[in-house]
């Protein structure tokens, strides 16, 4: 397991994940990993190609390519396209003290197994709005085009 921009880095470097043993939690390949085997001289191959500009990432760019969309990735992009023209785009800032809450956070850290991974914000966000949804079910509506409503 790595994260995407450690991915990338390694990538850039020329560097074959699969010589790089993992120090994070799972195994995981942290940033720090990274870093031991790029000075410890480990074996490098070239960079995947991902498209015909993957050899050489700082070439100026002339024109437009465009690249066919296929697949799952075709109906995501149709169905955000039609979301977008379709729904009330609706967003919503709020700046909290988050203090306590990451006293909790670290509290239940410290107890949880070495392997398993910490716990981020987002459960107990998702935790906080399950709870006080229904106090404000504007946030929560279901637009029916077929209906022409909100429900």
């Amino acid at each position: 397991m790595v994260s995407p921009a450690s991915r990338r880095r390694a990538v850039e470097a020329g560097l074959d994940l699969s010589t790089v043993t993992g120090t994070g939690p799972a195994g995981r390949i942290e940033p720090g990993d990274i870093d031991s085997a790029l000075a410890a001289g480990a074996a490098r191959g070239a960079p995947p190609s991902m498209n015909a500009r993957a050899n050489a990432p700082h070439a100026p760019r002339n024109g437009t390519e465009e690249v066919k969309i296929i697949g799952l990735r075709r109906v995501i992009a149709e169905r955000l396209t039609e979301s977008a023209r379709s729904i009330p785009q609706y967003s919503y800032v709020e700046e909290c003290d988050l203090t306590r809450l990451e006293g909790l956070r670290k509290h239940l850290n410290d107890r949880r197994p070495p392997a398993a991974p910490p716990l981020t914000f987002l459960p107990f966000i998702v935790a906080a709005l399950a709870r006080v949804l229904d106090k404000f079910p504007q946030c929560n509506a279901l637009y029916d085009s077929r209906a022409r409503r909100a429900r």
